[in-house]
């Protein structure tokens, strides 16, 4: 669901301001905005489940840190991946591929085939 109303979003509610508000935004701004949004991304995922199966049996310190690495190493190909494709194509058309692929996405995610429940019932 958060797939296509990203991508919904990505696609129609775009203008051509948000380039000049991207650039008058503050990096403090920037900073609260990603945190809050990695955190109600990432929050109840399978990731974080995995975290907390894996502290409950060895040492949290070292649970803590492979998450955060893998994390912090995620986020940075991500910002050189936007600065790249910035650099080479406009922020509309970003958004329109960006839209354009959250929505193949969410089709993927939604189509989740049916058991068969007469097989089930017989065994």
């Amino acid at each position: 669901m958060q797939y296509a109303v990203f991508g919904c979003q990505s696609l129609f509610f775009y203008s051509d301001e948000e380039q000049d508000e991207l650039n008058k935004k503050s990096n403090h701004n920037l900073f609260f905005t990603t945190f809050l949004l990695i955190t109600v991304a990432e929050f109840g995922d399978k990731t974080q489940l995995a975290v907390v199966a894996l502290s409950s049996t060895a040492l949290p310190a070292a649970i803590w840190i492979g998450p955060t690495l893998a994390l912090s190493s995620s986020a940075i190909l991500g910002v050189l991946a936007g600065r790249t494709l910035l650099q080479k194509i406009p922020l509309s058309l970003l958004h329109r591929v960006s839209g354009l692929i959250f929505i193949v996405l969410a089709g993927f995610a939604g189509h989740i085939p049916k058991r068969n429940q007469d097989a089930e019932l017989n065994t």
